[in-house]
């Protein structure tokens, strides 16, 4: 073994390059061996070599090594394959004769090594490189490149198996096609001319039915294809078919492998696609005292039809999810079937069946299969579509979103709204309006009219501020809605301004008010009735402040503009020191010939000016006696007034509860006088008396003046009133 090592080399020392290109790869195929003709043992040893042959190429870094080339990048850069064929490349270090690129080895049929020889560890064993043992596992079938499929025969002398194995599907039958099979490197097929092929099928790849039924027969070498039908091949079923090679050696010799390939018979389609059920929105019809209706379904064809034409869907449908019924529809007639040639969708109507039709206000569940020659000639179903749930026509809700507003004439209501949230599976078709008079006891119905849109306007109403009960149904093909009620009133004139307030600022009169109903219609103007004795009253027409007719309302009767564009005369309307009623109304633009209710009640007001000044002071002297020590001391009583006009003309026209005085007292002889304040406006003296009785000097002239004070402000000082006390009393 060593002196042929060492005269022929051996397999380990060969220089066994890859003699593809990066852009080429390799699929594997498993393959069967024939366990009478191969031992595990042989193929075993077959595939050791196949290794051994390119150690030189392979690497022995450690798991952390690996790592490291991997973070490197250097990991994949290396002389490392997954696949050889047995071809040499430069350099041929054995000087090995060649025929075209395949090596000749010194033996016909084998060359052999020892174990030690290939850096095996444990003791040296004798390895066997014998190319007619196939390799197991580990054989090129096909190379690709930019999406072709080229042909790569490995140089061999075995009997390979046929080429292009190809298994079509039919009607509970199978037919396989296929190539004649490479030639072996001695241009035969495994030294012998090719003899025929040996088929096989089976739904496991465990149990076999050969044939012809012999498990020795085979079909002639001419035959390429062949038809397999019998009891036992059904459709919607998956088969193997296997077919070797055979020549006509003796005894006849299989094919190492065979060619697999499978395939299935006509299957069931799958699920029809896009699958909806809808209610028809048609007037349902009255038959055996039941509303009858129909259900509309639509889909497109399933993804596959199982190899054989679609003939018919099956649409079934139940009210309990568990009884189903069913209707067959003839795609290939397209009996009460549309298809849509640009959405590729069928549609279709059906009312039920005659035992159990379809109703209205229901529910039912519904789904699809699609039909073929398997489903219709083998009895297999077909899946079904997702079920879907259906609601039959039914009641519609109630409008929404109902609203109402005063037209543009008078005695108008315009109602609006929204279609109702259901529908009962059917369009609206129509609005209905009726109304009646609130305040009739009779309730009698007025009929309002009938809309397809989703507003109407009543007409011809009372506009004295009445009100009406309106209601508003839907209906769609069959039935009519619960009625929609709402309490509307015409337009009509403004309503009552309410708050009504009135306050003094700057000796002006400011009044304010709300106004929370307009009569249907903007407000053009506003009426304030003046009075001194809530009589008789005068009105004053001021003009609308802006283009809003509801919320707050300001009016300033000095500033304010009439609706001649002018104010009020102050002067001759409003006086200082009166008392004036006031009373509010309103008049909008439908309206415009009458005012809306006065307020319900009146407010007053009074421009309050500064008081008068004293124009009378009377001084009286007069003593008192100081208990401990007792000694008498001199004391001063002031009494004022306005002479003989009465108080209330003098005080501004405030009320005498809000008015007071100050006094200032003077003992500085001359004209330029240094005034002393008794009290000052936090002080007030609410009468018009004092007497003075502290620190009162005799024989002392003394000299006051008092100031009139009352909410608006103070008068000026009075005239200085004097008086001298005695040298001793």
């Amino acid at each position: 073994m060593a002196n042929y090592s060492a005269l022929y080399n051996n397999i380990c020392t060969y220089d066994f390059s890859n003699p593809y290109t990066a852009r080429l790869w390799s699929r594997f195929k498993p393959a069967d061996y024939d366990h009478a003709i191969l031992t595990p043992a042989q193929l075993d040893e077959r595939r050791k070599c196949e290794i051994l042959k390119y150690k030189k190429n392979s690497s022995q870094m450690t798991k952390k090594e690996q790592y490291a080339a991997a973070a490197r990048g250097t990991l994949l850069p290396k002389r490392g394959f997954a696949m050889q064929t047995d071809t040499i490349t430069n350099p041929n270090v054995a000087n090995l004769p060649m025929v075209g690129n395949s090596f000749v080895c010194p033996s016909p049929t084998q060359k052999c090594s020892l174990t030690t020889d290939c850096d095996v560890p444990g003791p040296a064993i004798s390895l066997c490189y014998n190319p007619e043992i196939p390799l197991y596992n580990y054989v090129r079938t096909y190379e690709y490149k930019a999406g072709e499929i080229l042909r790569s025969q490995i140089p061999t002398t075995a009997l390979t198996a046929p080429n292009n194995l190809i298994i079509t599907g039919g009607n509970k039958k199978l037919t396989a096609s296929w190539s004649i099979p490479d030639t072996d490197i001695y241009g035969t097929f495994g030294g012998a001319d090719l003899a025929g092929y040996r088929i096989a099928y089976s739904s496991d790849r465990n149990n076999w039915t050969y044939i012809p039924k012999a498990t020795n027969g085979y079909v002639g070498s001419a035959i390429t294809s062949y038809d397999i039908s019998g009891s036992d091949i059904v459709n919607n079923a998956a088969y193997y078919v296997k077919v070797d090679s055979v020549n006509a050696a003796v005894p006849k010799k299989l094919s190492a492998f065979p060619a697999i390939s499978s395939a299935t018979t006509f299957l069931v389609p799958s699920k029809p696609q896009n699958f909806v059920a809808t209610g028809d929105d048609a007037a349902a019809t009255v038959a055996d005292n039941k509303d009858k209706t129909n259900i509309i379904v639509t889909w497109s064809a399933p993804s596959s039809n199982g190899g054989t034409e679609i003939t018919g869907y099956m649409v079934q449908y139940s009210s309990d999810y568990i009884v189903w019924n069913t209707k067959l529809v003839n795609v290939a007639q397209m009996t009460d079937v549309t298809l849509d040639s640009v959405t590729g969708l069928y549609s279709y109507r059906f009312t039920g069946t005659k035992d159990d039709p379809l109703i209205t206000k229901s529910l039912y569940y519904v789904r699809i299969s699609a039909i073929n020659l398997v489903v219709s000639e083998d009895g297999i179903p077909a899946p079904f579509s997702s079920i879907v749930a259906v609601n039959t026509l039914n009641v519609p809700g109630p409008v929404t979103n109902v609203n109402y507003s005063a037209g543009t004439q008078r005695g108008q209501i315009i109602l609006s709204w929204s279609p109702p949230k259901s529908n009962g599976g059917g369009a609206i078709q129509l609005y209905s309006i009726t109304y009646y008079l609130t305040t009739d006891e009779t309730r009698t119905i007025r009929v309002g009219g009938t809309t397809t849109d989703t507003n109407f306007t009543l007409s011809g109403l009372l506009s004295d501020n009445q009100y009406y009960t309106v209601f508003i149904t839907a209906e769609n093909s069959t039935y009519t809605s619960e009625p929609y009620t709402i309490s509307a009133r015409a337009n009509t004139v403004p309503g009552r301004p309410i708050g009504l307030k009135a306050v003094v600022n700057n000796g002006s009169i400011i009044l304010s008010f709300v106004m929370d109903d307009n009569g249907g219609s903007n407000i053009a103007s506003y009426a304030i009735s003046i009075s001194t004795d809530a009589t008789n009253w005068v009105e004053y027409e001021f003009a609308s402040l802006s283009v809003a007719s509801i919320g707050s309302v300001i009016l300033n009767l000095t500033t304010s503009l009439l609706t001649n564009g002018n104010p009020i005369n102050v002067n001759s309307v409003i006086l200082p020191k009166t008392l004036y009623y006031f009373r509010a109304a309103a008049k909008n633009v439908l309206y415009y010939d009458s005012y809306g209710p006065y307020t319900s009640s009146t407010v007053t007001a009074k421009i309050i000016i500064s008081p008068n000044p004293i124009t009378d002071i009377q001084i009286a002297i007069g003593e008192t006696v100081v208990v401990a020590p007792a000694i008498p001391a001199i004391t001063l009583t002031l009494r004022w007034g306005w002479g003989s006009a009465g108080v209330d003309d003098n005080i501004g026209g405030d009320t005498i509860s809000n008015v007071g005085y100050i006094i200032q007292y003077s003992t500085t002889i001359g004209s330029f006088k240094v005034w002393i304040s008794y009290n000052n406006e936090s002080n007030l003296i609410k009468k018009n008396t004092i007497t003075l009785s502290t620190g009162i000097k005799p024989d002392t002239s003394y000299f006051f003046r008092i100031y009139t004070v009352n909410s608006i402000g103070t008068s000026v000082a009075s005239e200085i009133f004097s008086i001298r006390t005695p040298q001793q009393l």
